[in-house]
């Protein structure tokens, strides 16, 4: 919550999404309470629980555009100023993610460098509403899956995810281990080239020298 801080100064609305013995975002209501708070009756899952909070988005605060985060997930300084960017190219591209893809083991990422891709991070993805509407949200509805079920759709249509060569995130604990695994979690860890520091100043579109896995 508290690496938020600077999307609240800029007038982000935060949505906090809990649902039964999920104690780690309980912790975090206690600490501090956000705007808007989403009490789920029953356990809707990784991928429901994310879709509540982003309709609660769209239709009830009317914004443009959504980021999604996962109770272990670190915002790091510049994730505010690719997501600004990214506000800009929303109707271009299906989402962004702010967790770096794996590139080949010999190749060094730039803070600036961004790739397009196919595909999308389960841990964190930020979504333009026209996007959300056209696309995500009928493949949701129909399959209750959304990071698996998207690169069909960027197949199908011919979009992209835009993911940073660094990441913009990090990783702080397990809660998706009942999906992930233990050690599946530390490979992606291990993996993971974080920028921590402000805005490299411009961002720049290349095409992806990576392993498009996870």
């Amino acid at each position: 919550m508290d690496s938020l801080r600077p999307f609240e100064e800029r007038g982000w609305n935060i949505v906090l999404g809990i649902e039964p013995g999920d104690e780690t975002i309980q912790r975090a209501y206690r600490h501090r309470t956000p705007l808007f708070t989403l009490w789920n009756s029953v356990p809707y899952g990784i991928g429901w629980n994310h879709y509540k909070v982003v309709s609660y988005a769209f239709s009830k605060l009317n914004a443009d555009y959504a980021m999604v985060l996962d109770a272990d997930t670190l915002v790091l300084p510049d994730a505010i100023n690719l997501v600004k960017w990214f506000d800009g190219h929303r109707n271009e591209y299906l989402a962004l993610s702010l967790l770096s893809l794996r590139l080949e083991d010999t190749y060094r990422e730039r803070a600036e460098e961004l790739v397009e891709c196919t595909f999308a991070s389960r841990f964190q993805l930020t979504l333009g509403r026209e996007m959300w509407y056209k696309y995500v949200q009928p493949v949701w509805m129909r399959t209750g899956q959304w990071d698996e079920s998207l690169h069909d759709v960027c197949m199908r249509t011919g979009l992209r995810v835009i993911h940073p060569e660094m990441s913009r995130i990090k990783l702080c604990g397990q809660n998706n281990s009942r999906v992930l695994g233990s050690e599946e979690h530390r490979r992606i860890e291990e993996r993971l080239v974080c920028f921590e520091g402000e805005s490299a100043g411009r961002y720049y579109l290349k095409d992806p020298v990576i392993q498009e896995r996870r």
